[in-house]
């Protein structure tokens, strides 16, 4: 994984990155899902359009 807190990391970018690992980490106990493309994570700002699920 890049440099930085994952936190801060978009799931669109690791997506791109191919940073599979980080990508399973933000979706572990999802709570919102990206209107625009479809993936969840535990924190919305990790998301572009974040939606509760």
């Amino acid at each position: 994984m890049s440099k930085g807190k994952l936190s801060d990391k978009k799931a669109c970018k690791l997506a791109k990155d191919e940073d599979i690992d980080a990508l399973a980490a933000l979706a572990i106990d999802a709570q919102f899902i990206c209107k625009k493309c479809g993936r969840v994570s535990s924190n919305k700002k990790n998301l572009c359009k974040a939606q509760k699920l």
